[in-house]
């Protein structure tokens, strides 16, 4: 694998990576939003 073969194949991962991290990021967001709502809704 020369090197230019192996930086690209670690951008990819690195690419990979950093999809699932803002996915996760998005999904963390949306469940404390929704906790949110349900706390103030049970307190109305």
């Amino acid at each position: 694998m020369t090197e230019l073969e192996r930086l690209q194949a670690e951008n990819e991962y690195l690419r990979a990576e950093n999809a699932i991290l803002k996915k996760l990021r998005e999904l963390r967001l949306k469940e404390e939003k929704e906790k949110e709502e349900r706390r103030r809704l049970s307190e109305s």
